[in-house]
């Protein structure tokens, strides 16, 4: 955890907390790249199955806590490479001068336990995105 996540989680920096990575793959390809902060203290109230997810998705684990859950507004930003969560969340064979888009917001379990989540759209799937879909259905 950076000095970013703690003041964005409103923790003390240094402070204990879960940190999970993964990478999304399209086409043998990096596509996405997640980055999820877990206080200790949410770890305490909601219990250690976040800890556990393995190859599961946080998504499914969020879904099971819909009763008790909310979510702060949602922040977007292109990160740079010059940017050190670029090089956190770009693989070495990706990176260029491209920024990446990233989006990140707060999820509160139980309304009160804070978990972050930041999520960045490498470039294969930015690419992507650009390109348009033929219409087979024309």
């Amino acid at each position: 955890m950076n000095h970013s996540d703690a003041e964005y989680l409103q923790i003390t920096p240094g402070a204990e907390v879960y940190v999970r990575q993964i990478l999304m793959y399209c086409q043998n390809q990096p596509w996405w790249h997640g980055y999820t902060v877990v206080p200790k203290n949410t770890i305490k109230a909601v219990g250690a199955a976040i800890l556990s997810l393995g190859s599961k998705s946080l998504g499914s684990f969020l879904y099971d806590h819909t009763e008790s859950i909310s979510r702060s507004p949602i922040e977007f930003a292109l990160i740079y490479p010059e940017q050190l969560f670029y090089t956190m969340a770009c693989p070495t064979a990706l990176r260029s001068q491209k920024p990446i888009v990233t989006r990140r917001s707060i999820f509160y379990l139980n309304h009160d336990y804070p978990l972050s989540v930041t999520e960045s759209f490498l470039s294969p799937a930015m690419d992507a995105s650009m390109n348009p879909i033929a219409n087979d259905y024309a």
